[in-house]
């Protein structure tokens, strides 16, 4: 994400963001499979703890979208790429930040579809006490629907971003025992990969293939972990900040703007790309960390880390 994040905000080429164009739906679809691969592990479908968790973390997650953006439509009047920003740019289009995502003119955008996701999962759980194959009928239907769109040119961001929660939320019902037996083919994994690779190396990522390569990453990044197990430095450390990775985003974003701003101003040239790459890799490693150190010794930070982010 912080390679992605640096192509836009230094390196304007949309060439080559397609091949990182899986990213923020992988993001959405991993909060869909979690939902029903680890919730539901932990509780019973009918447990009102799992709908009021789901329900109140979605609740914090679009507080602190909205909280975020009155922040920076406070502070700024345009962004990186120089996209009009303000309160009342913000106002103004209130209807399509929270309906369609259409015109992007929100910020931290792909927060608000996964809150939605999770105040919509307290309520599809729900139905699946109802009718077996719930959920697979509802996610599957909003897919086909997005599909349609997609091939009518009417697709709007929330929805697509929506659509892909809904088909990690039916994935999440495969085992990770199944999963790490695909993850075992990896030389299949790979061809199959590089077929995608140069299938979008012709045709820019449709709503279609965007599925086939959020599945085919995450399989690969997912056998990648398990084959480096969890005990060795590198390891415990993408473990920590994938704890914090809500925290992590946002961070991200706050340094690459900060450093956007700054090396306008110094003169780095075409190396802006390489400078913003390894210093916000960098400090946002360094601030979960000091984070992490820090909860464990300061109780009122746990506690307001809890209360925000839990």
């Amino acid at each position: 994400m912080v390679l992605y994040h640096c192509f836009n905000y230094f390196y304007h080429d949309r060439d080559i963001l397609r091949y990182l164009h899986f990213l923020p739906p992988s993001f959405i679809f991993i909060t869909g499979f979690l939902v029903t691969n680890v919730y539901l592990a932990r509780y019973d479908i009918g447990d009102a703890r799992m709908h009021r968790r789901l329900f109140v973390r979605g609740a914090k997650l679009l507080l602190i979208f909205i909280g975020l953006n009155l922040l920076v439509h406070t502070l700024f009047s345009s962004n990186y790429n120089r996209r009009e920003l303000g309160l009342d740019f913000l106002f103004d289009h209130l209807d399509s930040i929270f309906l369609t995502g259409e015109e992007r003119a929100a910020v931290f955008e792909v927060l608000l579809p996964i809150s939605y996701l999770l105040l919509l999962s307290a309520l599809l759980l729900k139905g699946c006490r109802l009718f077996r194959y719930f959920l697979p009928t509802v996610a599957g239907g909003g897919i086909a629907v997005c599909l349609v769109l997609a091939f009518l040119g009417r697709l709007v961001f929330n929805f697509e971003m929506l659509s892909m929660g809904l088909l990690g939320l039916v994935v999440g019902f495969v085992s990770l025992r199944q999963i790490e037996r695909v993850t075992g083919h990896v030389v299949v994994l790979a061809l199959v990969y590089l077929a995608y690779v140069a299938a979008i190396s012709r045709w820019y990522p449709t709503y279609a293939i965007n599925i086939i390569g959020i599945g085919l990453t995450l399989l690969l990044l997912y056998g990648l972990g398990a084959s480096l197990g969890t005990r060795s430095f590198l390891p415990r450390r993408v473990v920590v900040l994938g704890r914090y990775s809500l925290l992590a985003y946002i961070v991200q974003i706050a340094v690459l703007q900060t450093l956007f701003r700054g090396l306008r101003y110094l003169a780095f040239g075409g190396d802006n790309l390489a400078v913003g790459l390894i210093a916000t890799s960098v400090l946002t490693v360094a601030i979960i960390e000091l984070v992490e150190y820090l909860r464990a010794r300061w109780s009122p930070l746990d506690r307001a880390y809890r209360a925000l982010f839990a």
